[in-house]
């Protein structure tokens, strides 16, 4: 039987994680979107709507990241992905502290 690494188990429940946790830093900043966008309107329904677009993302990516993945590999397109997210998720924070 082949064993999996303990580092393998870790990356592949990061990578698992982040379509969740991207939807909470999204809910977590909803209110903060409404105050900041007070003259657009139905920013309510637009807002919410936000919820939707790591789902989107990923719908509309697949495909060409698929691609990408058996070209560079695996391994470096999950690290590479995770890096990512690790940056574009911290981006949150800066819109709360800046206001």
């Amino acid at each position: 039987m082949n064993k999996v690494s303990t580092s393998t188990k870790l990356t592949m429940l990061l990578i698992a994680m982040t379509t969740m946790m991207s939807n909470v830093a999204i809910v977590t900043a909803l209110p903060h979107l409404k105050d900041y966008f007070t003259s657009t309107q139905n920013i309510e329904f637009l807002a919410k709507m936000m919820l939707t677009l790591p789902s989107l993302a990923i719908a509309f990516l697949a495909p060409i990241l698929g691609h990408l993945v058996f070209k560079i590999g695996r391994k470096r397109s999950a690290f590479t992905a995770l890096f990512l997210f690790l940056i574009f998720a911290n981006s949150g924070i800066f819109f709360v502290v800046i206001k």
